[in-house]
Order: structure tokens, then C-alpha cells, then sequence
């Protein structure tokens, strides 16, 4: 399946784990309705967890298409998704 238009991934790492990061992953489950490893119907988000992606200082982490978001709450990565979700771009 081809990926979405927008990549969420939510990093697993021990210090991200230890600062919340199963929140994240939960708070993107819901707001997105899907599993990780998946995408969209409407192919607008795919949903992703990584082992580690580096930045362990900054837990817990996010990255949005590319851009690294440091101490990321569910709260503000719902935001984000469902701003992607509304928009056609």
C-alpha cells in the first residue's frame, strides 16, 4: 500500500517510552483510526513507531513528515492530525 501524504511517527525508544510515548501512540490510534504500520483510507496519514530515531534528550519525540516535534503531548499530536485530516493539502 502506498504511503500517505503526511507521515506521523512516534518514536518507541526507551526514553520516549519512559516520557509517555504508548500515550502518543494511543492519542494517534484514536484520532486517526488506524493501527501503526498502517495508513489511511483516504491515504492523507500514515502511522508509523520506530525503535529509536535519535534525539533521546528531546523525549518524547514525533516526527511529522520529516520534522523532529521535541516533548510532544497527545494532545498537541492529535491537533496535528486532525489539521491534516481537514485539510487537502
Amino acid at each position: 500500500k502506498p504511503p500517505g501524504k503526511h507521515a506521523c511517527v512516534v518514536c518507541n525508544g526507551t526514553a520516549c517510552h519512559i516520557k509517555g510515548s504508548a500515550r502518543l501512540v494511543a492519542a494517534a490510534k484514536r484520532t486517526l483510526g488506524i493501527e501503526l504500520g498502517k495508513t489511511r483510507l483516504d491515504g492523507k496519514v500514515s502511522l508509523r513507531g520506530e525503535r529509536c530515531i535519535g534525539p533521546c534528550g528531546l523525549a518524547p519525540v514525533v516526527v511529522y513528515d520529516g520534522q523532529v516535534a521535541a516533548e510532544e503531548s497527545p494532545e498537541a499530536l492529535s491537533q496535528r492530525l486532525q489539521q491534516w485530516m481537514a485539510h487537502d493539502t
